[in-house]
């Protein structure tokens, strides 16, 4: 998903996050980036009808082997599955390429209990313990989209950081975790570049990871 030596990603200009969730079917630029060697790039919260129309093709494509292994062919199968994924309180955001207006990548963070698998993959509902980090804590699940032909460029690094940076400023009481798949090596190694660690006992059966980031 990820390669830190090909692309460089620098905030040019920020605007203050908005008031979250945003309504569905609404975007904000909240900052203007270069994004080397692809060139100027907006990044914004949640995603209007056009950006939600790329998204559920990209989605669809079943050539496009990474996100085959995810659940977004069923999340995002048309307009009324992604309205039942936004009303679950995600808040998306997403890259976006100036010039084209598609879409570079996508991450999303919402309230989930530390644990939970997605319906495509749960047998039975699980939650984790949570790590012992105050009675006022809350746990936010986080995804991340790259998609081609952006994918693998090096911009995710940066572009993560960026988000979750602003993200936990607004939420200082939340944590972020990650569920990976346990075959996706690339995914589990960019988690824990960006600071997750396993979390719980490994019997190494379970098809996903759990994955926090304290």
């Amino acid at each position: 998903w990820y390669n830190p030596v090909m692309a460089q990603l620098s905030i040019t200009t920020t605007a203050p996050l908005p008031s979250l969730p945003l309504a569905l079917y609404s975007s904000e630029c909240i900052a203007y980036t270069i994004v080397e060697p692809f060139g100027e790039c907006d990044i914004v919260v949640g995603l209007d009808n056009e950006l939600i129309t790329q998204l559920i093709t990209l989605s669809q494509d079943t050539s496009d082997e990474a996100l085959a292994r995810t659940s977004d062919s069923v999340r995002f199968k048309d307009s009324s599955s992604y309205e039942s994924w936004f009303h679950t309180d995600r808040t998306p955001f997403a890259l976006i390429h100036q010039e084209t207006s598609s879409l570079m990548a996508l991450v999303w963070i919402g309230p989930k209990p530390l644990g939970m698998m997605p319906p495509k993959l749960q047998n039975s509902a699980m939650t984790l313990e949570a790590p012992k980090t105050g009675s006022s804590d809350l746990w936010d699940t986080v995804s991340f989209r790259s998609y081609p032909p952006y994918r693998g460029k090096g911009f995710m690094t940066s572009f993560m950081e960026y988000l979750m940076q602003i993200y936990c400023e607004r939420f200082p009481t939340h944590h972020l975790w990650a569920g990976i798949d346990r075959d996706n090596a690339a995914s589990r190694a960019f988690a824990t570049k960006l600071g997750f660690s396993a979390h719980g006992e490994d019997d190494g059966t379970s098809e996903r990871i759990t994955m926090i980031r304290m």
